[in-house]
């Protein structure tokens, strides 16, 4: 299975989006958005299996990730850093458990990096 993500705009929101391949068509998935007073964005996927994959991005302005298990995604973590604004720009996964996403975050005028492992 491909999965590909990114996000998609509603008259009121901006919501989370992943579609899967089966080798012939796409197919939209749903996912959960977080919700609030921004877009909710994902970035980037790593799959480990048909059954087993991460994405990660934002959710108003805020890192987050969710997690595929072959039959729904469900959001994962939320990291609360610096100033709060940041995102995950990237992701990759070894196996359905252990995953890295990096991206940045916002503390005063500086923007730092941001790495995350699950383990």
């Amino acid at each position: 299975m491909c999965v590909a993500t990114g996000s998609y705009s509603t008259t009121t929101a901006g919501l989370t989006l992943a579609e899967s391949w089966n080798g012939s068509s796409w197919t939209v998935m749903s996912t959960p958005s977080l919700g609030g007073n921004g877009a909710d964005i994902l970035y980037a996927v790593s799959c480990t299996s048909a059954t087993a994959c991460t994405a990660a991005g934002n959710a108003s302005q805020v890192p987050f990730t969710e997690s595929w298990g072959g039959t729904s995604w469900t959001i994962g973590s939320n990291p609360q850093v610096g100033d709060g604004e940041g995102d995950f720009d990237g992701v990759s996964c070894i196996s359905p458990a252990v995953c890295t996403a990096v991206g940045n975050y916002q503390t005063g005028t500086a923007t730092m990096t941001l790495a995350e492992q699950s383990s």
